[in-house]
């Protein structure tokens, strides 16, 4: 039921060749291309934490709001490295080709909310944080893609203030510029060439707009 498995395999086009991706002792999923295929991102959890997670009862966890060990990067060749340790729930929601990652440590399963990190081979992760911020916003229903939108390399996300306003930031790093703010509820958003498009329902009024911004 969960997107895990005992390794991944990359599967090369021309030749039908697979190269296995394994780490002893873990489960491995949630795995996830960058921008330009060249590297992959995955999560590792032992294999006893899996196991008691498909035990059912009393006191039991769900897998998804278990502490999995660790995030991994793998490029075509097969080579692994370890880049984050201990994640609440390995949600990756960005992954760009330069192998930076940005996922949510401590995500809300249902609302798709949470703290939002900056995490780059060997320095570790950086929380991203910005003034009177509520909940940063990341999940398959509001971008209009199946990874989160970029405009020049660096990808745009959206969150709520603590005011109701919720606001479009393009990320750098653990930096966090803002594109667009408006008070009331985000529906979708995604880029297209030089434009920001979303719709969203005004707070005063519940007006329903259609927004294209030029980047």
């Amino acid at each position: 039921p969960y997107p895990i498995g005992n390794f991944l395999e990359i599967v090369n086009v021309k030749t039908g060749e697979l190269l296995k991706i394994e780490i002893p002792g873990k489960k491995v999923g949630y795995a996830r291309w960058n921008s330009d295929g060249t590297f992959l991102i995955f999560s590792s959890i032992s294999e006893k934490k899996a196991e008691a997670a498909e035990t059912t009862g009393p006191g039991t966890q769900d897998i998804e709001n278990m502490r999995w060990d660790s995030l991994y990067i793998a490029d075509l060749a097969g080579n692994v490295t370890e880049v984050a340790k201990s994640l609440k729930v390995p949600l990756v929601s960005y992954f760009d080709k330069e192998k930076r990652a940005l996922y949510i440590a401590d995500r809300d399963v249902l609302a798709s909310k949470g703290e939002l990190f900056y995490v780059s081979p060997g320095q570790g992760k950086e929380a991203v944080k910005i003034d009177g911020m509520k909940t940063w916003i990341i999940n398959e229903e509001t971008i209009n893609e199946s990874s989160i939108p970029e405009y020049q390399g660096k990808p745009l996300v959206a969150a709520y203030l603590q005011d109701g306003t919720f606001r479009i930031y393009a990320l750098e790093g653990e930096k966090a510029e803002e594109v667009f703010s408006e008070k009331g509820s985000l529906w979708k958003y995604t880029v297209a060439g030089d434009f920001l498009v979303l719709s969203y329902a005004t707070k005063e009024g519940q007006k329903e707009r259609l927004e294209v911004i030029k980047l």
